[in-house]
């Protein structure tokens, strides 16, 4: 009987040594299990700022690329009418005072009085 005593106490101790083991490594496994989940958690948090960044990001930068083009527009539009005014003033001004040479001859190209014509005399 001691020796069934005996082995049943052993059994006892190695029963709770084990169930002891099992409770560590259970509760081991929890905190990594959270851990795991926290981690997941904010790495999830990141991709939706990030994603929310990069909608973001792109709106601004179509908005930024219609108003570069409305400026473009506006300043090709600007620089065709400077052309034309220039253009015309030139045109006005060549009408109005022919060129001459140092010796006070009319140079090559300058029309004849006879060929001026007013604007309106048709």
């Amino acid at each position: 009987e001691a020796n069934v005593s005996e082995r049943k106490s052993k059994a006892v101790q190695h029963n709770e040594l084990v169930a002891k083991k099992l409770q560590e490594h259970s509760q081991s496994v929890q905190q990594r299990v959270e851990k795991l989940r926290e981690q997941l958690e904010a790495a999830a948090e990141a991709q939706s700022e990030t994603a929310e960044r990069k909608s973001k990001a792109g709106r601004h930068n179509e908005f930024v690329a219609k108003k570069v083009q409305e400026h473009s527009q506006t300043l090709q539009q600007r620089t065709d009418q400077l052309r034309e005014q220039l253009e015309r003033k030139s045109q006005r001004q060549a009408i109005r005072r022919p060129s001459f040479s140092a010796s006070g001859t009319p140079k090559a190209g300058t029309p004849k009085l006879s060929e001026l014509t007013c604007e309106g005399d048709g």
